[in-house]
Order: structure tokens, then C-alpha cells, then sequence
């Protein structure tokens, strides 16, 4: 029996999204900015959480994996070939309660600065708290033991659940962590030139990172490595590139730039 928050039930109505901001000019004169804001945001959870489970699980369907040796074909035999497994394919599951949506929290900070007419530096702070993100991990593997130097597999282990080769669990369980500290400086249009140029030094720490950035469908979920201990899964990111330098600019050729009409 699940107790509450069935995970077919819209969790949404008690997700309170605020956003709050500010922009103080401390000094007379105004070229000196501080601003700051902080926001919680959510978004649907993914179709994976759903889809998967229903067709692929008993009695709808199995998936098995059968090996076949080299040179030789399996069909039309392939009936006979799943009759004889002893083990069924991998199980789909996920937690049937309390399922909470995927959000983050964003929060910024930065300094602005007018050295001149057209020139400003701005210096800043930015981060962001990825909660209840989705994962996707084996949990029917053996558990693991410390060797002393790392989790490691004994010898013998044996899967949690031998009746399944795996149990594929889906859920809203892992998190990530974004900070970074941006300085940029700013050179407005002035004698037919602009441009900017941005460095940002950051880190990023996750649990799981998704295999897919772009998809009609899905972005499905990071795969864990070891579901049992989601400390053992959290490290830099996939997505950690410490150093990012940017820079751009626009320059007004003096060409045509006066013209006489005729009519």
C-alpha cells in the first residue's frame, strides 16, 4: 500500500515557485549598481517516469537479452530461445510515492561599476541547487564494500534480486550544484566600436549527468553508476568547464555612412 503522494497524482498544486530581486545604487552619482535575486523553479516531470514502466513491465511485455554465437542465426527459433531463459529481462520501477516534481534554485549577485561615459566592469556571483532531478540506475546490482581504497564488488556477490538481470528504477532522487563568479567588462558604442569580454571561473557537481541535451521527446535521466550511495555517485559534472573566457565586439565600417538623397 502506498501511504501518500501516488506518483499518477498531480503533486503540482503545492509548488510554490517564488522569484524576488533587488537593485540598490549606493552612492550619489549612480554609477555604482549592487543587484541581486533569488528564484525557485520547477519544471514537469519527465515522460521517462511514466512511459517506460507501462510498456515494457508484465504482463504487457518482457525484454530479454539472448546471446547469439558467431555464425550462427537465432529466427525463426527466437520463441523456443525465451522459453528456455530462466531469468526475465530487466524490471521497470519507480518510487510509487512521494514523487516530487524536478526544480532548482537560482540565486545571483553582482556588482556594477561606470568607469566612464562608455566603459563599466560589473563583477558577480551566481549559483544554482538542481533538487530532485531524475536518475535512472540498476538497483537489483550487488552492494558494494569498502577495500579501503574504494567501493568495491566481492567475489561471489549476487544480484538483490535474482529473479529479475535487473531492476531499471526511475526516479526523482539525485542533485546538482552550480557556483561561479562572472567579471565582465563592457564598452559601449563609442566612436563606431563596442564589445564586451567575459571571463567566468565556476565549478559543477552533480550525481548524474543526462546523456541527452536535446530531444523531442525526453532528456531522459543521468544514469548512477552505484544507486546504493548517492554520495559515492557525486562529482564534478560532465558539464564542469572551470574557465570559460568570451568575448565579442561590433565595429561600424566608415563607409556610406552620409548620403544625399535625390528626387
Amino acid at each position: 500500500m502506498c501511504s501518500s503522494d501516488l506518483y499518477w497524482k498531480n503533486t503540482s498544486w503545492d509548488e510554490f515557485g517564488p522569484r524576488v530581486g533587488f537593485a540598490y545604487s549606493p552612492f550619489e552619482g549612480g554609477k555604482t549598481s549592487i543587484r541581486g535575486g533569488a528564484g525557485m523553479l520547477y519544471e514537469p516531470n519527465d515522460p521517462n517516469l511514466y512511459y517506460t514502466q507501462m510498456v515494457r513491465n508484465p504482463p504487457l511485455g518482457y525484454d530479454y537479452t539472448i546471446a547469439v554465437p558467431a555464425n550462427q542465426q537465432r529466427f525463426p527459433d527466437a520463441a523456443a530461445q525465451i522459453a528456455t531463459q530462466n531469468t526475465p529481462g530487466p524490471a521497470y520501477a519507480l518510487p510509487f510515492d512521494n514523487m516530487r516534481s524536478p526544480h532548482a534554485l537560482q540565486y545571483n549577485f553582482n556588482i556594477q561599476q561606470q568607469l566612464s561615459q562608455v566603459d563599466l566592469v560589473e563583477v558577480g556571483f551566481v549559483g544554482s541547487r538542481g533538487i530532485n532531478l531524475l536518475s535512472v540506475s540498476d538497483i537489483n546490482m550487488p552492494r558494494a564494500v569498502w577495500d579501503g581504497i574504494s567501493l568495491a564488488m566481492p567475489d561471489g556477490s549476487t544480484l538483490q534480486n535474482p529473479a529479475w538481470s535487473s531492476i531499471v528504477y526511475y526516479a526523482n532522487d539525485t542533485s546538482s550544484f552550480y557556483n561561479g563568479l562572472l567579471t565582465t567588462y563592457k564598452r559601449r558604442f563609442s566612436s563606431g566600436f563596442q564589445g564586451q569580454v567575459s571571463f567566468t571561473w565556476s565549478k559543477n557537481i552533480s550525481e548524474t549527468d543526462a546523456g541527452q541535451t536535446a530531444s523531442a521527446v525526453t532528456p531522459g535521466g543521468g544514469r548512477m553508476k552505484y544507486p546504493h550511495d548517492h554520495f559515492a555517485q557525486r562529482g564534478l559534472s560532465g558539464y564542469d568547464f572551470r574557465r570559460i573566457l568570451t568575448f565579442n565586439y561590433s565595429y561600424d565600417i566608415p563607409l556610406g555612412k552620409r548620403s544625399e538623397e535625390h528626387t
